[in-house]
């Protein structure tokens, strides 16, 4: 600004007048000089026409003197007043050039210290901030590890209950199968007791047909008598076998029926295991099936924590670089802005792919920038 000053001063003085003259600061000091410089440039000139005129031409002179003195004296004054317009933007100039130069010493006295507080109350928070994102990474990743073992156990422990159930199946075709052999043999038994009892209706009816025969003919002859008890003892003999039999076949059927009913048994507790079975391992898919989807949430959570790191460990870095530049500026290691000043940066840009929370491929590439 005092350049640029004393560049208008010098100007004016090469132009209009002595230096004493360039170097007044009042309106009222500038303006005097000026009208009097004016002036005996003015009386020169016309002490210089009456000299050499003639004195019949006085009037005509004097006017034409005035006139001069007039058009003279108007562009006296507006050089004046031009000077001192230019005397005032000086003082107004050299005015804000102090008070920017104390503001300047105010802030390298103050600046430093304050810019450092703030900049470390910002880095602070930002180191709370990945310590949190840290922390909850860590919880993140042991409950996802506590999910894949959950997982494991419940994968294995659903292949029990699967072999179980496979197992309670074959059983219950057996027993079913078995159930129907045992039906095919009470159907069979059944028959030949129905087989049984018409030969024992048969029986009882040719016996009671003999006894008739055998009453008409028992007067008239003995040996028919006789023959008639003798078969009668031995159709008793026989019925009393057929009957024996008819009583082991009943038994057996009583047995073969009682084990049917306890195969049935069986056979409906096997049925209501496998349906029990049927809901536990549904109930454990559902399970698996919302772990997984645990699992997938959390894998997206850890990516997006991962890229909110990655962005601000790239604005923490950036963040320093700034401070960095500020420290260097407040100390006084940055030369004056009027020269031209050259200052290079250098950003490390470290790029992170994750996929499913797992990293496949970390990067870093190195730019300097120079202003």
């Amino acid at each position: 600004m005092s350049t640029i000053s004393s560049t208008t001063i010098s100007s004016y003085r090469k132009r209009y007048g002595h230096e004493s003259r360039a170097t007044t600061g009042a309106r009222g000091q500038s303006d005097a000089p000026a009208t009097l410089y004016s002036s005996s440039k003015t009386v020169g000139a016309w002490s210089g026409t009456v000299s050499a005129a003639d004195e019949t031409h006085d009037i005509t002179l004097s006017g034409a003197l005035s006139t001069d003195f007039k058009v003279s004296r108007g562009s006296n004054k507006s050089l004046n007043d031009r000077f001192v317009s230019y005397v005032e933007k000086v003082r107004l100039l050299e005015q804000r050039n102090e008070a920017l130069r104390t503001e300047l010493e105010r802030y390298r006295g103050n600046g430093p210290s304050r810019l450092a507080e703030l900049c470390a109350h910002e880095v602070a928070d930002l180191r709370r901030h990945v310590d949190q994102l840290t922390n909850e990474k860590a919880r993140a990743e042991v409950q996802r590890d506590n999910f894949l073992v959950d997982i494991e156990r419940i994968s294995a422990k659903l292949q029990e209950e699967i072999l179980q159930r496979e197992q309670a199946e074959r059983s219950t075709q057996s027993f079913r199968q078995e159930l129907r052999e045992i039906q095919t043999q009470n159907q069979q038994q059944s028959d030949l007791t129905s087989a049984l009892r018409e030969i024992q209706v048969q029986y009882q009816n040719l016996a009671s047909k003999n006894a008739h025969v055998s009453e008409e003919w028992y007067d008239s002859k003995s040996y028919l008598s006789w023959l008639k008890s003798l078969h009668v003892v031995d159709a008793e003999l026989q019925f009393a076998e057929l009957s024996e039999v008819a009583n082991r076949n009943k038994e057996t059927l009583r047995a073969a029926k009682r084990e049917a009913n306890e195969f049935r048994y069986q056979v409906q507790a096997l049925n209501r295991e496998v349906d029990a079975l049927k809901g536990t391992s549904t109930a454990y898919h559902n399970t698996i099936s919302r772990l997984k989807e645990n699992i997938l949430d959390l894998k997206d959570e850890i990516a997006r924590n991962m890229h909110e790191y990655q962005d601000l460990l790239n604005v923490k870095i950036a963040l320093d670089i700034e401070i960095a530049t500020y420290r260097r500026i407040m100390e006084g290691s940055v030369t004056d802005p009027v020269l031209e000043s050259r200052t290079s940066t250098k950003v490390l840009i470290k790029t992170t792919e994750i996929r499913d929370g797992e990293v496949l491929n970390e990067s870093t590439q190195n730019h300097e920038e120079r202003e």
